[in-house]
């Protein structure tokens, strides 16, 4: 294989190609999600490129996988939500990916900070991009990076919502602003149950046969709320992924009314994408009938963590999850004013659309 080396770093130009190292804190920094992104992102890529973070007094390598990004469904999103667009002069470098819930390069320490900012900024700037962005990252996650390099601009991008696992439903509607919420969506999953729906969990290569009817619903979820983000080969590379969970809920032996496209990493349990049959879901309750049964599952499979990802703020809130502040960190490749103003009025209106469900600030 082709490498470029600069100790502690080296540069490697396929997934594949990456050793392994140890499992990250999030799953979304996986050499096997990097993989399936390679093969199958929903995004128009020009090109991959993989560093590894190896020197020989790091305490434990890592990986960070760059993509060069001309256009996204999430960013389509995330400006629709917005009602403004950005007008990027280029294409974006990105560590990560904007469809990972939480993105950014996932390096720890601040040794393989500093490579991750010098390497990726030279080589957006070798790729002619527009910048380097670092997407969703916490507002821990951040902290590192903003002492190590102030961007150009810090983008509020999303919020991600979880719960802890413990104590299942009725801890849930413990926390949530109010109990009744709680147990409306424990009604609903009775009468979902009484209605004939039960959980169908496939793992892996199991739920191949499935995704040419989960990805239409998901798409269709998905453009109910502004934009197409998701396609049936992403969802075949991404079921691959170890930890990779289907949470289908079924009428009979195959009528597939809705899913979770899910991960389960460490002892998360990721509700990452939804597809629900919408002329059924007034009759079934199919989404709060997965919300709950998502909870259940969670807590027998020994998860202590219910991620329930990004969007639907005010619902997920409603119900006991907590959500979390992710902003997207933008080095600009040269100086840009108008670009920054832009990048600026996005995140203000994305957090006012997150807080109100309306993006005039």
């Amino acid at each position: 294989m082709t490498t470029t080396s600069t100790s502690p770093s080296t540069w490697l130009p396929r997934a594949a190609d990456l050793p392994q190292v140890p499992l990250p804190a999030h799953l979304f920094h996986t050499t096997a999600w990097a993989a399936a992104w390679e093969q199958a992102a929903p995004e128009v890529i020009r090109s991959h490129h993989h560093l590894l973070l190896d020197g020989p007094d790091d305490p434990r390598p890592e990986t960070v996988s760059f993509h060069l990004v001309e256009r996204s469904g999430f960013w389509d999103r995330l400006q629709h939500d917005a009602a403004i667009e950005v007008s990027w002069p280029a294409p974006v470098l990105c560590a990560g990916s904007l469809y990972a819930e939480y993105g950014g390069a996932g390096a720890g320490t601040p040794e393989h900070i500093s490579a991750v900012l010098g390497k990726g900024l030279a080589l957006a700037r070798r790729l002619g991009a527009a910048a380097l962005v670092l997407p969703n990252l916490t507002l821990a996650e951040a902290e590192p990076w903003l002492r190590e390099r102030r961007p150009d601009a810090r983008v509020f991008t999303d919020m991600a919502h979880t719960a802890p696992v413990a104590g299942g439903l009725a801890a849930l509607a413990d926390r949530a602003p109010r109990r009744q919420a709680v147990r409306d969506l424990m009604r609903q999953q009775r009468r979902g149950a009484d209605r004939g729906l039960r959980l169908k969990v496939l793992q892996g290569e199991e739920m191949l046969p499935w995704l040419d009817r989960f990805s239409p619903l998901a798409g269709a979820t998905a453009e109910r709320h502004g934009t197409p983000l998701y396609t049936a080969p992403m969802f075949r590379a991404l079921a691959l992924v170890p930890g990779a969970v289907l949470l289908a809920a079924v009428l009979g032996e195959d009528d597939l009314a809705g899913a979770f496209f899910s991960f389960r990493h460490r002892d998360r349990l990721h509700l990452w994408g939804a597809g629900i049959d919408h002329a059924r879901q007034r009759d079934l309750h199919t989404y709060t009938w997965l919300m709950a049964e998502s909870v259940e599952y969670a807590q027998r499979t020994g998860a202590t963590v219910l991620d329930a990802g990004r969007g639907n703020c005010a619902y997920k809130v409603r119900h006991g999850l907590t959500g979390e502040r992710l902003d997207s960190l933008v080095y600009l490749t040269r100086p840009a004013p108008a670009l920054t103003a832009q990048l600026t009025r996005l995140g203000d209106r994305l957090l006012s659309f997150a807080r109100t469900g309306n993006p005039q600030p």
